[in-house]
């Protein structure tokens, strides 16, 4: 078995690994080793692609949400508005607030008052 580790800072996949039927040193040569690590970074790199492809989807679905409900809050932000606007006008027209009076509860004391 020969194992190649990614060429990758962040690698979060384990090593690239081929097995041979019989295992001896020297098994392969440079050049054979040389391809199988090649083939490692290109298995790193794809897998990196695909990590990468799915946040891009994932991302992209967010928006999709985002600008869906961006037109419904909107107008529920302005019915705020307006009924915030209509407040004031609303509590003029009723006149002066009626007074409330400060009631002791039996045998309480003062910070035991009700309004």
């Amino acid at each position: 078995m020969v194992a190649v580790p990614r060429d990758r800072p962040a690698a979060r996949s384990p090593a690239a690994s081929t097995s041979a039927t019989e295992l001896r040193p020297s098994a392969f040569d440079d050049d054979a080793t040389g391809l199988v690590v090649e083939l490692a970074d290109i298995a790193a790199l794809a897998i990196d692609d695909a990590r990468h492809g799915d946040e891009v989807r994932r991302q992209a679905e967010l928006d999709r949400l985002a600008a869906r409900l961006a037109a419904p809050v909107a107008e529920r932000e302005a019915e705020l508005a307006a009924v915030r606007a209509r407040l004031p006008a609303s509590r003029d027209r009723l006149g002066p607030r009626p007074r409330r009076h400060r009631r002791r509860l039996a045998g309480g004391s003062s910070a035991a008052s009700t309004w």
